[in-house]
């Protein structure tokens, strides 16, 4: 019998993070017994079919009255003291702290560590594991201490830059940290110090390639457009002001493109400005979100798919894209931006095409070209689901979290 594992995430199952709860299947799948805390519940819209079982399963913190995990916090300092002292030396000595607001959040992270210290007392974990470095790490940083299980964190983009909150603190503790890229390990290396080298693993966040093969062909075109698609959060990491740019350049240009675009998020209202503006309405369309399971169909009916990301005016960015991930599994060729991770998913030319970031025209040249040629978009696309199955794919990932978090109970064991 593998591991008990205690999964914290911001908000689960929801629609924007699916790779959290597939690794979860994925790591079920290997053996490993896992239980599931949820800082927030998701919007049922927000609900992928296939992870509705989450909701019956997941202990979902926003659900707790505030009076309970203060109480759990003056249980903790009667019942446990040396415990609760140890947690209050960690917030007290975290770093890197940048205002007064990120002590209020870790001192109220500390309260709810408490809260689930009591409440899962009778199922310890072997070891925690959290996504995101902000609230569900700084939880899993407490709840390490009060249970003395170990517990470790996969980083994603943004916050990494914008919001590194007692990062340095939680790398220390942590009895392994992994990188969704190797962007994002140099990166934290180059601000926090060598000397965390060899306790951040690069694994990439992968996806399931069954039922790739049972994608539904393209439906047979009424006319000679070639169909762009891009999916992804309606926020301005995603550069869909770019893609909008793009799509009055080519229009003006007579080169017959549709453009659809599914999600849903705050850039919505400048986006419908921009396509009114422009009288883009018959060639962009704006679709908002869908669950997972209609994403198939919208990729069957595409001849490319973009997502031309940009790091945003607050310094937010992307990762490695999951939608990207997705698309080249289906064979579709996909055009993005030499930012960030996505230099080690597209190799530009072989298996998909990188242009400048925050760039219409050359965002207009990489569609165009793939909209001129059926050849090309063929051959990077038989090549783009080749570096899905060898890089990128879910079942390979959850092997190294598996020798990852099995290394880490070889490590409890001998502590014993």
């Amino acid at each position: 019998m593998r591991s008990k594992i205690l999964y914290i995430a911001p908000a689960l199952p929801v629609l924007t993070c699916t790779f959290i709860y597939r690794e979860i299947f994925d790591l079920r799948n290997l053996g490993f017994q896992i239980d599931a805390v949820s800082m927030n519940t998701p919007p049922d819209d927000r609900i992928s079919d296939e992870a509705r079982g989450f909701l019956d399963t997941t202990l979902y913190l926003d659900k707790v009255p505030e009076s309970r995990k203060f109480l759990a916090f003056v249980k903790a300092l009667i019942l446990h003291p040396v415990s609760t002292m140890r947690c209050l030396k960690l917030f007290a000595t975290a770093t890197p702290m940048q205002s007064f607001r990120d002590y209020q959040r870790l001192g109220y992270h500390l309260i709810e560590a408490c809260y689930l210290f009591f409440r899962l007392e009778g199922s310890k974990p072997d070891h925690i594991h959290s996504h995101f470095i902000t609230g569900s790490t700084s939880i899993a940083m407490f709840l390490s201490e009060l249970m003395k299980a170990p517990f470790s964190f996969t980083m994603h983009a943004s916050a990494i830059w914008i919001d590194p909150v007692a990062l340095s603190t939680k790398l220390e503790r942590c009895r392994f940290c992994v990188s969704i890229s190797e962007y994002n390990k140099q990166y934290v290396l180059s601000q926090f110090g060598d000397k965390w080298q060899s306790k951040i693993n690069v694994v990439h966040c992968g996806i399931s390639m069954t039922g790739l093969a049972q994608l539904p062909r393209q439906r047979p075109k009424e006319d000679a457009s070639i169909g762009v698609l891009a999916v992804g959060q309606l926020m301005k990491r995603k550069g869909y002001h770019v893609l909008i740019e793009a799509a009055r350049i080519l229009r003006d240009k007579r080169v017959n493109v549709v453009w659809t675009i599914v999600g849903e998020g705050n850039q919505r209202g400048p986006l419908e400005e921009m396509i009114a503006r422009y009288d883009l309405h018959h060639e962009v369309k704006l679709m908002g979100a869908r669950p997972h399971e209609e994403i198939p169909q919208f990729v069957a009916d595409a001849d490319i798919f973009t997502l031309p990301c940009v790091i945003g005016d607050d310094n937010t960015r992307d990762g490695i894209p999951v939608a990207l991930m997705e698309a080249m599994a289906w064979r579709v060729p996909v055009v993005s931006t030499n930012i960030v991770g996505l230099p080690e998913l597209i190799e530009s030319g072989h298996d998909g095409i990188l242009v400048e970031s925050d760039n219409a025209d050359a965002l207009a040249d990489a569609i165009e070209m793939l909209a001129k040629s059926a050849e090309l978009r063929q051959r990077i696309g038989n090549a783009a689901v080749t570096k899905i199955e060898r890089e990128f794919n879910a079942a390979r990932s959850a092997e190294q979290l598996r020798d990852l978090f099995d290394a880490s109970a070889r490590a409890s064991f001998r502590q014993a």
